[in-house]
């Protein structure tokens, strides 16, 4: 579909790992999801924490959230637990777990930066990550719109083909593994194209692993290689 406006939809998660900063670098029009349930379980998910190497090994990343006693809030509502020292505890162990990597020197001042971010919303949070985080990386392509903004709801498959027609969009972009609960006919049905994501995840020297970690956050791709280098991924 060579004149498809293609629309990406993902919620806006925590410090994203590479293949979240693909999707966004394939889609003419990125719609954050922050009008859908917070999902709680354990810490949090996706939105909250993130995992990156602590001592050679894949370990979480949190940021701590207040909890409602009806666990039904939207991801916009979410609030930081700011009464925990978080914000010095994940930048001490980005000091003492990445020290040694290649890009440190580089890396290690703008993460401090990004995580000293002040807000008590976990989705304001995230999303002026991400955007300091795109343009870091040469990402300049989709324009980003709320879920809220265009004021769409609904469930599953339903919702995705309405926020890629309330977002203008003539294709929606497959995220990987998303196959497996999508009702694919349902774009054909609205006359809507499905693109698919099929992200291959780079390879990069990791300092301190035997064998190579992938789907950590961007933080590692960029303490070991430098920004420059994982902006290449995004290139196209």
């Amino acid at each position: 579909m060579a004149d498809a406006v293609v629309v990406a939809v993902h919620q806006p998660t925590f410090l994203p790992w590479l293949g979240f900063f693909d999707k966004l670098s394939r889609a003419d029009v990125f719609v954050v999801l922050d009008d859908v349930q917070f999902a709680r379980g354990g810490h949090g998910n996706w939105v909250n924490r993130v995992k990156w190497l602590v001592d050679g090994k894949p370990a979480w990343a949190t940021v701590p959230v207040k909890r409602s006693h009806r666990g039904l809030e939207t991801i916009r509502s979410v609030e930081i637990a700011d009464d925990v020292a978080w914000r010095s505890k994940l930048v001490n162990g980005l000091q003492r777990h990445y020290r040694h990597a290649v890009a440190f020197g580089e890396a290690m001042p703008y993460f401090a930066e990004l995580l000293a971010f002040q807000t008590t919303s976990i989705c304001e949070f995230n999303i002026h990550a991400i955007e300091q985080l795109r343009r870091r990386l040469g990402i300049e392509r989709p324009r980003m719109i709320r879920q809220s903004e265009i004021g769409v709801t609904g469930q599953a498959t339903d919702l995705l083909v309405r926020l890629v027609r309330a977002a203008g969009g003539t294709a929606y972009l497959c995220g990987d593994g998303s196959t497996e609960y999508l009702e694919t006919e349902a774009f054909s049905r609205a006359g809507l194209g499905l693109e698919f994501q099929r992200f291959e995840h780079p390879v990069y020297p990791q300092h301190g692993v035997s064998e190579f970690v992938s789907g950590l956050s961007i933080v590692d791709a960029a303490m070991q290689c430098g920004f420059a280098s994982t902006a290449q991924r995004f290139s196209s």
